[in-house]
């Protein structure tokens, strides 16, 4: 489909723009979750923690419905990968390798991390995660604590 992304009604709200002109009335086919859930299962330790916190928030902002709780459960484990690749190459301690004794090329695990990164920015623009989506965002944000918000300790 050509042209702009549909801006899902409840950001409308946030931003300010909820024109009724402007509503999609998308809210319909989309129930607005007002209670983080459990993270699912599936998931590791630490993406449970960026689940926790991401949805919290979500749910703060009445973002999260019953259509993108997978995809925060996608966007969580990208997270948590992107954790666990840094802590990988921490190890390895530099982001070139010798192979063969003779032949340097570039650590594979920093194209791992290059690729999650763009995993996770596309997933954060979808859902308004981004410096520039929370610049367009009008609504009064609460502040958080550190020692409130785990993610922030990732």
């Amino acid at each position: 489909m050509a042209g702009r992304k549909r801006t899902p009604d409840a950001l409308k709200v946030i931003k300010g723009t909820d024109q009724p002109v402007r509503m999609s009335g998308d809210a319909s086919y989309s129930i607005v979750i007002t209670k983080a859930p459990a993270p699912p299962k599936h998931l590791s330790k630490e993406a449970k923690k960026v689940w926790k916190s991401v949805a919290r928030e979500m749910v703060n902002m009445k973002l999260l419905t019953t259509l993108n709780v997978m995809t925060l459960s996608i966007y969580a484990d990208l997270v948590a990968q992107y954790i666990r690749i840094n802590e990988d190459i921490e190890l390895m301690k530099g982001n070139v390798i010798v192979m063969n004794g003779r032949n340097a090329q570039l650590n594979p695990l920093i194209v791992a991390k290059n690729m999650t990164i763009a995993q996770i920015m596309k997933l954060s623009t979808e859902f308004g995660f981004t410096q520039a989506a929370q610049s367009r965002i009008m609504g009064v944000m609460k502040s958080v604590n550190e020692e409130e918000n785990d993610y922030m300790k990732l």
